[in-house]
């Protein structure tokens, strides 16, 4: 069993590899604004930088590259509870597509995840008025298990002794 697992695993990358030698490729193809192509083996030069690690965990970094390729970004770390820490990242990222259009992402990471803000990022349709109805339903009305009692259910049942 485990052969032929290895032998689908390889059959699938091949024809991966196959397919993808398909796939025309240049500069100028693009998939909403994502330049798709060949990478340049060209160095890009790193026009300004500066940046600074502390030993409190705290630090920022600063760089444009030749490309337009700008970054912003610094850390701190912050007392949650009791002996327990998180770092907390914000930054920037701006960048000038091969056709001009200009992008902007700012972004936060911290104990609550990674939550980035930009105009070109996808979003999630509203939810359909009927179930954010059900939702508040459900919400406001908790499911209580029928063999589950409450404090103001609570019903003292006499005692039964057997022989």
């Amino acid at each position: 069993m485990l052969k032929n697992a290895m032998i689908g695993l390889i059959l699938s990358i091949a024809i991966c590899i196959v397919q993808s030698a398909k796939i025309p490729v240049g500069p100028h193809v693009h998939h909403d604004h994502v330049p798709v192509g060949v990478p340049t083996t060209e160095p890009i030069a790193i026009l300004s930088q500066n940046s600074e690690v502390n030993p409190d965990g705290t630090f920022y970094n600063v760089w444009e590259s030749q490309n337009g390729i700008k970054v912003q970004e610094e850390g701190t770390v912050k007392v949650l509870e009791k002996n327990t820490i998180a770092q907390s990242v914000t930054g920037e990222i701006s960048w000038v597509d091969h056709d001009g259009t200009p992008f902007n992402l700012k972004y936060t990471a911290d104990e609550n995840g990674y939550r980035p803000e930009a105009d070109f990022l996808p979003t999630s349709p509203p939810i359909p008025i009927g179930i954010a109805r059900g939702l508040e339903w459900i919400k406001t009305h908790p499911y209580v298990e029928k063999n589950q009692q409450t404090d103001e259910q609570h019903v003292e049942l006499p005692i039964v002794e057997s022989n």
